[in-house]
């Protein structure tokens, strides 16, 4: 009996001491709720799970821009903003949609009819313009409230697209746009400091002046030729960036979801099967090579032994990176193709071509080539050129926080000379003093349907010889029996129409920084390029006074609302104006008004607010 008493009264103490604990929770939980939902809390629990600040949703990162090297816009973030309703907080549905109609301009019934579905969140417009959002913030309804977040939106189109890739939510998903993410992640985060990237943006080694003319190039060269994949490609042979690379067919990145996977796939990093006369080439700068490594000294190309060393070669293309996997700089969206899928070569040769790759992306040719005719020095095919940081000012090279072995020497230099002794006999020269090799293969490919005929014809440009200081590359892929081009009037000559574009290339190339510069007194003394350049100067120089001359008789006030201030000073630069800047961050007013007439007395006043325009205005902008 005393044993049973005890028990109960054990029971007794655990279910107090239970009730004690619960009556703990309840009174903590009551307090925390309490608090959180108090006005002067700085904080609401409710919004706060919800992801809610002040009646606007917490919104998302902006994703930085990218631009050319002449800071040129490549991808920037638009700012959208969208308004909904939680039904459970609207104190009157009518009193709603009577409000609400007039500022959205849509009729009152249908506001009506979508806040009656029952719902918790409806969502009644997306992307409002920007009159549009302060008037919903003035009327002040409760259960409205407002979403703002980001689109990524590409104003060069077509151009670079298989470069650039695309992003969506806030993620790059291709190209360089990938490698941002991993960038920004890995090489720019200090510390346990790392701010996504608001106020970090990239610069591209991209010029977009050479790369509209290998966009025509290439839209030209596909005229009259079905089912034919072009890629265009130049590089500066002395660092490895990429300075143009155009495809054709390309994308929108704005509508990537309406494209094939074949025509995302980026031809710079799809392996291809490569002309005999490339692959003779480098079979013989390994017997240069090999005769370097054993005597320290080379016999002429011409009269030079083919002894092939199997070790000498295999080093070679490696250090070259003939087989090696592209940067993530050039990430692709579908799985590169595999090497079996180009099988049964046609035109095979009976020379001996040891160990030299049958197959290379167009990337390892381009750099692979273009390191032989450097001087033989290292380079690393790249296209990020450097991330601003828009806060701080501060720019950051890519290459101080990469070590990639640029500059180390891959063959000796009397190799180099040698080879491109090589490349320049087999070339057809240019008055630029530079030289074209081409060659074609032909070849049966694995499809869907079966084996189909094939063909790919390389050109590949140095300009200069010796020590090239541009590198390009054209690949010409055929496929499904197009082989007949000669009895195809429509089509133009590859070899023509490159060698019209190359003079000016040149010139933008070794001048860095576009057109304008090109005026600069004595430039004909600069660089490596030999002194036929001066007349192409001199024509553009000619052309670009008239073009000058033209657009300054009249200078008209831009519209400069809610561009960056930096942006607003460069549209400025040229005009006949003195300039008053008020406040910081972005443009929210401006005298005088957009279209007035400027001259020297004219005073061009821009007020600054730290604040982003919305999707409307920007996008107004961009198509004027």
């Amino acid at each position: 009996m005393a044993k049973r008493t005890g028990l109960r009264r054990q029971d007794r103490r655990r279910r107090r001491t239970v009730w004690l604990w619960l009556g703990v929770l309840v009174v903590g939980a009551f307090g925390c709720w309490m608090y959180f939902q108090s006005p002067d809390s700085g904080w609401n629990f409710r919004r706060l799970l919800e992801g809610e600040q002040t009646g606007l949703e917490a919104k998302q990162v902006r994703r930085g821009s990218i631009y050319d090297r002449n800071y040129k816009e490549l991808a920037v973030s638009l700012e959208r903003v969208s308004v909904y309703v939680r039904t459970r907080e609207v104190e009157g549905i009518l009193d709603v949609a009577e409000k609400l109609a007039p500022v959205l301009e849509t009729e009152e019934e249908q506001l009506l009819e979508a806040l009656q579905e029952g719902k918790q969140r409806i969502w009644l417009m997306v992307d409002i313009s920007q009159d549009q959002e302060d008037t919903i913030r003035e009327l002040d309804l409760p259960g409205v409230y407002l979403h703002k977040d980001y689109s990524r939106f590409y104003p060069q189109k077509t151009d670079a697209a298989h470069l650039l890739g695309f992003a969506e939510d806030g993620i790059g998903l291709a190209g360089i746009e990938f490698y941002f993410d991993r960038l920004l992640r890995e090489v720019l985060a200090e510390g346990d400091e790392y701010l996504g990237h608001h106020g970090q943006e990239l610069l591209l080694t991209l010029d977009m002046k050479i790369q509209s003319l290998l966009e025509d190039l290439v839209r030209e060269i596909s005229k009259g030729r079905p089912k034919t994949a072009i890629g265009a490609y130049a590089m500066d042979a002395g660092t490895g960036s990429i300075v143009a690379a155009a495809q054709f067919p390309s994308y929108n990145p704005n509508t990537y979801r309406l494209y094939s996977q074949d025509i995302l796939e980026s031809l710079l990093v799809r392996p291809m099967v490569v002309p005999e006369t490339f692959r003779l080439m480098l079979r013989d700068v390994a017997v240069l090579k090999s005769q370097y490594d054993a005597r320290g000294s080379i016999l002429p190309w011409s009269i030079s032994q083919s002894g092939q060393s199997l070790g000498t070669e295999l080093r070679l293309w490696e250090s070259l990176g003939l087989e090696s996997s592209p940067p993530e700089e050039f990430v692709i969206v579908t799985e590169v193709l595999s090497k079996g899928g180009y099988r049964n070569i046609l035109n095979r040769s009976v020379a001996n071509l040891g160990t030299v790759p049958e197959m290379m992306t167009p990337l390892n040719l381009l750099t692979g080539l273009s390191v032989l005719l450097n001087g033989g020095q290292k380079i690393q095919p790249h296209v990020a050129g450097s991330v601003v940081d828009t806060r701080t000012g501060k720019e950051h090279t890519i290459d101080d926080y990469v070590d990639n072995g640029t500059g180390q020497e891959v063959v000796a230099t009397d190799v180099s000379k040698e080879f491109s002794l090589l490349f320049g006999s087999l070339s057809a020269k240019d008055d630029l003093g530079g030289g074209t090799v081409y060659d074609e293969v032909r070849f049966v490919r694995e499809a869907d349907k079966g084996w189909e005929l094939s063909r790919n014809g390389v050109y590949f440009i140095a300009l200069p010889l010796p020590n090239a200081e541009v590198t390009m590359l054209l690949t010409i892929q055929d496929n499904g029996g197009e082989m007949q081009r000669s009895k195809n009037t429509q089509a133009v000559s590859p070899g023509k129409a490159l060698a019209s574009v190359l003079p000016r290339i040149a010139v933008l190339q070794q001048v860095g920084k576009g057109l304008h510069a090109v005026a600069e007194p004595n430039d004909g003394q600069s660089g490596n390029f030999p002194a036929t350049l001066d007349p192409i100067r001199d024509a553009l120089r000619d052309s670009m006074a008239a073009e000058d001359s033209a657009e300054t008789t009249v200078e008209y006030m831009p519209d400069l609302i809610g561009f960056s201030l930096r942006k607003g000073l460069r549209m400025l630069q040229d005009k006949n104006c003195r300039i008053r800047v008020y406040g910081t961050g972005q443009i929210i007013g401006q005298e005088p008004k957009p279209g007035t007439e400027l001259n020297e007395t004219s005073e061009c006043v821009l007020k600054l607010r730290q604040e982003d325009v919305s999707l409307e205005s920007y996008e107004k902008k961009i198509v004027n």
